[in-house]
């Protein structure tokens, strides 16, 4: 599954599974390597594109209370979690694994 998640988003490998993330946790960029340049109109990716592969139910399925507008753009490095979810609720700190971060893309 983790393979696929990084194809779409434009890379040709993943990290093993196993990989744990830093403080900042997983990203495509920490789980994924290999970015496949592909020319594209310069355009800003929103919360709207993010939403529309994630789903709506993500932010609220991955701890977050609310998502940001639909229109937030995102800056460089796409959107994610982080960037388009708001208002986290408080976890008790665990280590997260690049795993953990496919189970819920």
């Amino acid at each position: 599954m983790g393979k696929q998640i990084c194809v779409a988003y434009g890379y040709k490998h993943r990290h093993n599974h196993s990989t744990k993330c830093s403080s900042g946790g997983c990203s495509l960029s920490k789980c994924c390597k290999d970015k496949v340049y592909v020319p594209q109109p310069p355009r800003e990716e929103t919360c709207q594109d993010f939403f529309d592969v994630m789903g709506k139910q993500t932010c609220v399925d991955n701890g977050y209370k609310h998502r940001h507008n639909h229109s937030t753009k995102c800056s460089s490095g796409g959107c994610s979690l982080s960037k388009c979810c708001k208002d986290k609720v408080p976890q008790p700190a665990q280590e997260v694994t690049c795993q953990d971060f496919f189970d819920v893309m």
